[in-house]
């Protein structure tokens, strides 16, 4: 990175590296954790997924994102 370049996120660094950003729709429960508050978003999120649940568990690496 040039001296003096302070990225506000990751997409802005790999913009500045010439690569291309795409924003893409993804499901709401796919949050970011940054604070306490999240954290316990992110258990009640699961926790909700968790009583939803049905059928086998998944069978690969990425199968559960898949909701």
């Amino acid at each position: 990175m040039p001296a003096g370049f302070h990225p506000t996120d990751d997409s802005q660094a790999v913009e500045r590296l010439g690569h291309a950003v795409t924003v893409v729709t993804t499901d709401q429960r796919n949050i970011k954790i940054t604070t306490p508050a999240d954290l316990a978003l992110a258990g009640a999120i699961l926790k909700g997924i968790s009583r939803r649940a049905k059928g086998p568990a998944p069978r690969g690496p990425f199968e559960e994102a898949q909701w």
